[in-house]
């Protein structure tokens, strides 16, 4: 079983229809599928994101118990583990040099279902420790070392905020254990 929805390649820009269009037909199936009713939805503060459009269309989907939804905070990208995820997937795409605009699709594709669950797993532990971090920092900037093996160190273990991660484009989806 995959941890991680398919990737959905963008033609051109994306506006509010175009992502209302991507939750109705990817993310909100994809969270349903791999954690069930009611899963918590977190997504970013772009504008397409909180638009009237797609706002009405989450609340409505919230009101049906299909998910929750989750207020994130803006300029807060430390607090986001799909960055990491993001760069993991960089990392092992440009490993493999792309000749082509096709050659990197089907790259990004391909590295894609090859970040492991535990991967996953080990950023959602990490959390405790950034939020910590954040509230030390009173909401500015905080180091936090690239070196996953040393964050997990720091980890509290008693503390487990999820248990399952689903990424897709700029949207992490997850449930959050009661």
């Amino acid at each position: 079983m995959t941890l991680f929805c398919d990737l959905f390649k963008i033609q051109g820009i994306l506006n509010q229809h175009g992502y209302q269009s991507i939750l109705q037909r990817h993310a909100i199936p994809s969270g349903l599928r791999l954690v069930g009713p009611s899963f918590v939805f977190q997504q970013g503060n772009d504008p397409k994101h909180t638009s009237r459009l797609c706002k009405g269309y989450l609340t409505k989907k919230e009101s049906d118990g299909v998910l929750g939804q989750m207020t994130w905070p803006p300029q807060s990208p430390n607090l986001n583990p799909v960055e990491m995820v993001w760069d993991e997937l960089d990392h092992r795409v440009k490993a493999k040099q792309p000749t082509s605009a096709q050659h990197l699709w089907e790259l990004l594709q391909d590295c894609w279902k090859t970040i492991p669950g535990d991967y996953l797993m080990k950023l959602i532990e990490r959390m405790p420790r950034v939020c910590k971090a954040v509230i030390k920092a009173k909401g500015g900037y905080f180091e936090e070392s690239k070196n996953l093996k040393h964050i997990l160190v720091c980890l509290t273990p008693q503390f487990h905020m999820c248990s399952f991660i689903v990424l897709m484009s700029s949207v992490l989806i997850y449930n959050v254990e009661n």
